[in-house]
């Protein structure tokens, strides 16, 4: 029992409890349930139909944005490089059978191509954006190159679009990793080591200051139990 006393048992204790719960996390995020993608609505279906076609879609309300001289233009580019893009520009909507503007098409789309890829939705400067395939990244540049993960957005989409799809790799993509973020739960337990480590120490270090401040000394000490030298009653009232 007096062993239990000690602060170094209860830092122990609490080292565990925090690696405990550090790997309770890491096998609850491992067997998380996968985002599910909403059903798609007409514009995503229109939208796939054409990218089984053609690397380029452009909708009847996008056309404004981009010309069917610079498509074709785009298209040729990206068969010639034999790149994994697929662009679809069109007006934002909120109303053709998803919640969000810009992220929740780009993964309907992607859900209904074959291959993996990168997808550029150009809605505009504020609302485009870049996706890839689930369990596919487009990569950062080496240190011998030097390309930009998406295009800037900004401008005329024709011109935009052909530097963009002039300067990436054909191997911008790359597969994801399947290793969480901690590294399985040994990495969560480390981690909960090395975060719970200096938090038990200061509070320990605090309880110690406050203590020493009440004149009780910085070790919390267990009370020596009445000896026949030194009865109860003579303990009491020293």
């Amino acid at each position: 029992m007096r062993m239990l006393r000690s602060p170094f048992a209860h830092l122990a204790v609490a080292l565990l409890l925090g690696a405990a719960a550090a790997a309770v996390v890491v096998l609850r995020m491992a067997g998380a349930e996968p985002f599910s993608v909403p059903e798609p609505g007409d514009r995503v279906e229109a939208a796939v139909a054409a990218l089984a076609d053609g690397p380029v879609y452009v909708s009847p309300d996008g056309r404004s944005m981009l010309s069917e001289r610079d498509e074709a233009a785009l298209e040729e580019l990206i068969e010639d490089r034999d790149l994994p893009v697929r662009i679809v520009v069109w007006q934002p909507s909120t109303k053709a059978g998803y919640d969000h503007p810009t992220l929740s098409p780009a993964q309907q789309i992607l859900d209904g191509l074959t291959d993996p890829t990168v997808l550029v939705l150009w809605q505009g400067p504020d609302d485009s954006s870049v996706a890839t395939t689930d369990g596919w990244n487009n990569r950062f540049p080496d240190y011998e190159e030097s390309f930009e993960r998406e295009p800037t957005f900004l401008g005329d989409a024709g011109l935009s679009l052909t530097e963009w799809l002039g300067s990436v790799p054909p191997d911008i993509l790359e597969e994801r990793s399947t290793s969480d973020y901690y590294g399985g739960p040994g990495g969560g337990i480390a981690f909960g080591l090395l975060v719970g480590l200096p938090i038990v120490a200061a509070v320990w270090v605090l309880a110690g200051l406050v203590r020493m401040r009440a004149g009780r000394g910085f070790l919390a000490r267990a009370p020596r139990r009445p000896t026949s030298r030194r009865p109860v009653e003579l303990r009491k009232r020293s």
